[in-house]
């Protein structure tokens, strides 16, 4: 019998790769309001990047232009 000395493998393959989160997101959206004398639909679009909003709508009925500047002040961990 011949002893032989036990072979280690020390390969390691890894597959993590790392994503980073998109600056910037824009969405598009719509909203229904209105008072008692009449009902509006707003279609618009809102770019968030960073920590700044940005949004546009439209009152297609009355015929206002909306515009929304807002600034994250926290985010929550859920």
């Amino acid at each position: 019998y011949r002893w032989e000395k036990p072979e280690i493998i020390t390969t390691i393959s890894r597959t993590d790769t790392l994503v980073r989160p998109s600056k910037w997101q824009f969405f598009i959206n719509g909203e229904l309001g209105g008072n008692q004398d009449g009902l509006n639909l707003y279609p618009g679009a809102t770019l968030l990047y960073k920590k700044m909003e940005l949004g546009y709508s439209y009152g297609l009925l009355d015929k206002t232009h909306n515009i929304r500047i807002g600034y994250r002040l926290f985010k929550s961990n859920r």
